[in-house]
């Protein structure tokens, strides 16, 4: 199945047609596929490439590029902890099918929360119910609203209780990285 999943992602982040991406045979009870099909993802920014390891599914994660721009990223620390399979994911809203993908992923105590914008630039806010009690260390990788080559990395302890809001840009998006009290 993972396969299938990812097939969208591909045709979708490599093609400039913003029409809808659907797999032949897709089964309608995925709902990571669901929220995700037909997002026409421009991938205009480097850091969406990032958010797509959470926002798809894959048990083979790639990354495009050049190994040391990887290392050197301000979102190494999330790349490096962003896990191959997951305990639980949970489509979030606002997802809907050919314009965003919202999701929060599970990987032992530490959540993953990523977006990936389609072709209009959007406001998205997140209120992580999901998470347990205590505060979370967050790492979230986002837009730069001036330049769209460029990420911010940012620092910050979140709760259960808190909102995050996200200023996406046509084709970009987030990726965050919640790591669980000890």
């Amino acid at each position: 199945m993972p396969e299938i999943v990812t097939a969208p992602a591909s045709v979708s982040a490599n093609s400039r047609n913003s029409a809808p991406v659907n797999p032949p045979n897709t089964p309608p009870s995925n709902p990571p596929l669901a929220a995700c099909a037909g997002v026409p993802t421009l991938m205009t920014a480097v850091h969406v490439s990032k958010a797509t390891a959470v926002v798809f599914t894959s048990a083979l994660l790639v990354y495009g590029g050049h190994p040391q721009s990887l290392l050197d990223s301000p979102a190494a620390d999330i790349l490096r902890a962003i896990p191959s399979t997951w305990d639980e994911s949970i489509v979030l809203p606002p997802s809907e099918i050919g314009e965003v993908a919202v999701m929060a992923r599970r990987s032992g105590r530490d959540w993953f929360v990523a977006a990936v914008n389609g072709a209009a630039a959007r406001t998205v806010r997140v209120t992580p119910a999901f998470l347990g009690t205590g505060p979370y260390d967050a790492i979230i990788a986002r837009d730069e609203p001036s330049n769209a080559a460029a990420m911010r990395v940012e620092r910050r302890a979140v709760t259960a209780r808190d909102t995050l809001s996200f200023d996406l840009r046509p084709g970009g998006g987030f990726v965050a990285r919640l790591a669980g009290p000890s």
